[in-house]
């Protein structure tokens, strides 16, 4: 590797007097920015400089600079004395040398082979529909979880507003570190033919399988993208709703950052909310849908959508009907792998045909109402 594309990561104590209050991210970010410009007369923040998380009960945090800047970065944060009128000491606890994270469009995904230590969000669920359902769950995950793991829980309404989530997103972060892996499961249906449907049930499932997914995804992409310099965490997001165009995009704006995107297509689940939903669905809809096979087990949903995230793979898809279905629909795509490549490029036209007879059945199904 050419001289000068090291990256180094410093881990920093700050020791200072009589500040107000408890030291937080915010002002080790800002105590960063201006040492350095202060001392180095910099105009604005330096772009080599990544700022990483920073404890206050330890009152240690970190940062990731280039080889070239490592001698004045360091002298910087030591000779800063003074922070707004309060004395203070910067101490350069450890060094290490990292790999940087190559920003091209060839960068690949590298499969999780463990998720020991990585900071896991999951939203939604049949099992989190109050407080106390979600106090159960968690204890029985602290059961059955190997030891040093940390469960944390959270009751709150995702579908409210963009500021309550992103205060949330803030808290989750502060207890427990930035988010690794995100996966939203927050959704819902509301099946009815289109003139029973009500305005407020559009509102509704826009706001559910879209906005909260969109909002919580943009919150979890700033530490997520900040940390992009340490590959020591190869991070992920997962969508179980229906949003194929927009998470082809985003997908495109998180490869260099090494954020790996997962879209599933859970089949009918058999959860509590499956069964309330299914109720309520109009018998036409259960027989386009349902057909001859039952319901997946939650377990087995849960494994092909962990598997499909630990791998990087773009398409998660559970059983015959959902690999054609991903196939077929393929189209823009990205794909982490060559096999894929070329199994959709043979398997698409013959794919087409098979198609064109499910759509004969459902039309079939739907002329006998």
């Amino acid at each position: 590797m050419p001289k000068g594309n090291l990256l180094y990561r410093l881990i920093v104590s700050v020791e200072i007097s009589s500040w107000p209050g408890q030291f937080s991210e915010d002002d080790f970010r800002t105590l960063v920015h201006t040492a350095i410009n202060s001392v180095l007369g910099l105009v604005g923040s330096l772009k080599g400089v990544y700022i990483g998380d920073y404890d206050p009960n330890k009152q240690e945090g970190w940062i990731v600079i280039k080889e070239k800047d490592l001698n004045s970065v360091w002298a910087a944060l030591c000779i800063y004395g003074s922070h707004f009128g309060y004395e203070l000491a910067i101490r350069v606890r450890k060094v290490f040398a990292i790999e940087p994270c190559p920003r091209s469009v060839l960068l690949r995904c590298r499969p999780i082979k463990d998720f020991a230590g990585y900071h896991v969000l999951i939203t939604g669920g049949s099992k989190a529909r109050n407080a106390q359902a979600l106090r159960r769950t968690a204890d029985e995950l602290r059961r059955t979880s190997k030891g040093g793991q940390k469960v944390f829980w959270y009751a709150e309404d995702l579908s409210e507003n963009w500021h309550q989530i992103s205060e949330l997103v803030r808290r989750i972060e502060i207890e427990g570190g930035p988010v690794d892996v995100l996966i939203n499961n927050v959704g819902g249906a509301v099946q009815a033919p289109l003139e029973d449907l009500k305005e407020e049930d559009f509102l509704n499932q826009i706001k559910l399988n879209y906005m909260t997914a969109a909002c919580i995804s943009k919150n979890v992409l700033i530490s997520m993208k900040r940390n992009s310099s340490e590959r020591l965490r190869h991070r992920r997001i997962c969508f179980l709703s229906s949003q194929a165009g927009q998470i082809e995009a985003l997908q495109m704006e998180c490869r260099p950052h090494n954020v790996w995107i997962t879209i599933a297509y859970p089949p009918h689940t058999d959860t509590e909310g499956f069964v309330e939903e299914w109720n309520l669905t109009p018998e036409l809809t259960k027989q386009i849908t349902a057909g001859e096979t039952p319901p997946m087990k939650p377990a087995d949903v849960a494994r092909h959508i962990i598997d499909s995230v630990a791998k990087g793979e773009f398409n998660c898809h559970m059983g015959m009907e959902g690999w054609m279905l991903s196939t077929v629909c393929a189209g823009m795509s990205p794909v982490n792998n060559w096999l894929d490549v070329v199994v959709q490029a043979f398997a698409i036209g013959p794919l087409r045909l098979v198609g064109l007879f499910y759509l004969l059945k459902f039309n079939f199904t739907v002329s006998k109402k």
